[in-house]
C-alpha cells in the first residue's frame, strides 16, 4: 500500500492502492480524483480525546523543559542575562506551537509505520534545516501548508527509517514561500509619525499603554481620559526591513542534547535550525530597532491579543516587564475558560501579572480578574437583538486541515 502524507498529488502513486496519512490529504475540490482511487485513511491518533489530553500534559512538561534550556542557550548566544519570563514572552508562542505540531506529525508517522502494510512512499530529501522562518508569522502561516508539512513528514520518515520510501525531489512543489510581512511605504510612514507623536506625549500620558486592546476606539479614548491621559493609539506591528542570512555555523554550534526519548531527540535536532531568524541572527538589530522606536518604563501595559504574534510588542513588553512594568492581558476568544485546556491561555496566564476574563474565574488563581468583554461591549449600541420566535443563528469557525 502506498502512503500519501499530504494533498500534493505529485507525490501520489495513483497506480497503487493508497493509504492517506489523514483526512488533510483529501481536498474537497479534488474529490473526483481521490474518490476514483482505491484508498483508506489511517485512523487519527487524537480522535481519542483522553489520549489528546494526556499528550497535552506531556507536551506542556516538554515545553517547560525546553524553555528553561533555551533561556540559557539564548542568553549565551546573545551575551545577555535575561530572565525565563523575558524569553517566555518572546519565543514562548513559537516554541509551544512548534513542539505540539511536531509531536502531532511524529505520532502520525509512528502509527503509519506500525501498520506494517506500507510498501512505499515518495518523500523529498529534506534535512533538519529545511525551513528557517524569519519570524513567528512566517512559521505559523506555513505550518498549516501542504509544502511545509510534506517536508516535515519527509524528514520524519527518513529519520525514523521504518517506512520504505523513494526520494522524489520536485523543487517547485517544495519551495516554501515566506510571508510578505512588510508594511507598505505609506503605512510605514504613518506608523512612524504616530510613534513620533506618542514619544512627544507628556510623561503622565505614557503611564498606561494600550496595545490591541479589543476596545472600540471611542471607548479606548474615554478610558485614557478617565486615567488622566491624552488619547493615543499605539502600534507595535513592526518588522525588519532586511533580515540577516541564516548563520549556519552558529546554528551548527547551537547544540541541544536534552532528549529523554525519540521524539525529544528529534526536537533537539530541529529546534536549532527551525527557530526563527528574529530570535537568533536578527535579535540584536531588532532590539536596537525597538529601542529607537518605542518609549520606556510605563507603569502598566495592557493588550488583548498582541502577545502571540506581534513581534515588536513581544520584544518591547519583555524588556519593559524586566524593568518593572506590569503586564495585564485580556481574554480575546470564546474558547478560553471553556475548553478543558488551552496552550495559548496557559501562556498568557504565565506571562501576565493580571488576566482579565470575560466573566469566569478559577479557584485559587489570584491573577484572574473577571470583567465584561471589551470586544462584545461595543454591540450594546448595535441593533442586534434576539427574537424569541426566530431561528437559531449558529456561529461557526474555519480551521486549517492540519492540527496546530
Amino acid at each position: 500500500m502506498f502512503l500519501v502524507t499530504t494533498a500534493l498529488e505529485e507525490f501520489w502513486d495513483k497506480s497503487e492502492e493508497i493509504m492517506f496519512l489523514g483526512e488533510w490529504c483529501k481536498l474537497y475540490s479534488r474529490k473526483n480524483i481521490w474518490e476514483g482511487i482505491k484508498h483508506s485513511v489511517l485512523p487519527y491518533h487524537w480522535d481519542n480525546r483522553d489520549r489528546l489530553f494526556q499528550d497535552y500534559l506531556y507536551l506542556d512538561r516538554c515545553y517547560e523543559k525546553y524553555l528553561l534550556l533555551l533561556t540559557k542557550k539564548l542568553n549565551e548566544i546573545h551575551k545577555v542575562n535575561h530572565s525565563e519570563r523575558y524569553w517566555r514572552i518572546i519565543i514562548g508562542p513559537w516554541l509551544f506551537y512548534f513542539i505540539e505540531i511536531l509531536f502531532d506529525r511524529y505520532l502520525s508517522i509512528v502509527d503509519a509505520g506500525n501498520t506494517a502494510s506500507i510498501s512505499n512512499t515518495w518523500i523529498t530529501d529534506s534535512n533538519r534545516d529545511f525551513f528557517t522562518p524569519r519570524n513567528f508569522k512566517d512559521f505559523f502561516e506555513n505550518c498549516i501548508d501542504d509544502k511545509y508539512n510534506h517536508l516535515l513528514y519527509s524528514y520524519l520518515i527518513k529519520k525514523r527509517g521504518n517506512i520504505p520510501y523513494e526520494i522524489v525531489n520536485d523543487t517547485s512543489s517544495n519551495e516554501i514561500v515566506f510571508t510578505n510581512g512588510k508594511i507598505d511605504l505609506r503605512r510605514r510612514i504613518l506608523l512612524n509619525l504616530i510613534n513620533i507623536c506618542n514619544r512627544l506625549l507628556p510623561a503622565h500620558s505614557k503611564r498606561y499603554i494600550f496595545v490591541a486592546p479589543y476596545l472600540k476606539r471611542s471607548d479606548l479614548f474615554k478610558l485614557q481620559l478617565s486615567l488622566g491621559q491624552l488619547p493615543a493609539l499605539y502600534y507595535f506591528d513592526i518588522d525588519l526591513v532586511f533580515y540577516p542570512d541564516v548563520d549556519k555555523t552558529l546554528r551548527d554550534n547551537f547544540f541541544l542534547s536534552n532528549g529523554a526519548n525519540e521524539f525529544e531527540c528529534i526536537l533537539d535536532e530541529l529546534i536549532p535550525y527551525q527557530m526563527p531568524v528574529l530570535y537568533i541572527e536578527g535579535y540584536e538589530v531588532f532590539c536596537r530597532h525597538i529601542d529607537n522606536v518605542f518609549f520606556e518604563r510605563p507603569s502598566l501595559i495592557f493588550t488583548a491579543n498582541a502577545s502571540i504574534s506581534i513581534e515588536g510588542f513581544k520584544f518591547w513588553a519583555a524588556r519593559e516587564v524586566e524593568r518593572g512594568s506590569r503586564l495585564v492581558l485580556s481574554q480575546h476568544g470564546g474558547h478560553h475558560g471553556m475548553g478543558r485546556w488551552s496552550s495559548e491561555l496557559k501562556h498568557e496566564m504565565a506571562i501576565s501579572d493580571i488576566y482579565f476574563t470575560w466573566g469566569w474565574s478559577e479557584k485559587d488563581n489570584i491573577k484572574i480578574c473577571p470583567m465584561p468583554s471589551g470586544k462584545l461591549s461595543g454591540l450594546k449600541k448595535e441593533k442586534i437583538r434576539p427574537k424569541k420566535d426566530g431561528i437559531i443563528l449558529w456561529v461557526l469557525m474555519g480551521i486549517p486541515r492540519y492540527s496546530y
